[in-house]
């Protein structure tokens, strides 16, 4: 699995990488200008993201224009819905508002923070990207 971790609080992206880390490779970035830069590389590379785990509140564009600028480089690319990254918005903001606000921008699950590694794990087995996996304890 490749994996990319859009967060703008260094010990939220080393924390999750350790979740993830016997997943795949992970790829991390510290605002949303930089984390569409590395999503536009890797499917231009032909190497999509299948997992990202994106923050709302970060510095230069925050996880909402992210996540809308991530979808519409998956059209560009004509990814077909059943291929596009999964992407899961994992933020202390976890007012109703915002949980429809992110939904409705396209992503495909929503955590909220302090991220607690069995909730992860349940939402990438929700979204089929465990199969074959044995999630570690």
């Amino acid at each position: 699995m490749k994996v990319l971790i859009v967060d703008d609080v260094l010990t939220n992206v080393l924390l999750i990488k350790a979740y993830l880390s016997s997943l795949g490779s992970i790829d991390s970035a510290q605002d949303g200008k930089t984390a569409v830069d590395l999503f536009q590389k890797a499917l231009s590379a032909e190497e999509p993201y299948d997992l990202v785990c994106l923050d709302i509140m970060m510095p230069v564009f925050d996880g909402h224009w992210t996540l809308k600028a991530m979808r519409r480089i998956e059209q560009e690319y004509k990814v077909s819905d059943e291929k596009r990254s999964k992407i899961i918005m994992v933020t202390a903001l976890a007012n109703p508002k915002t949980v429809v606000q992110a939904l409705e921008n396209g992503c495909d699950s929503y955590i909220a923070k302090p991220v607690r590694k069995n909730v992860l794990f349940e939402r990438l087995e929700q979204l089929n990207l465990m199969e074959g996996e044995r999630p570690p304890k």
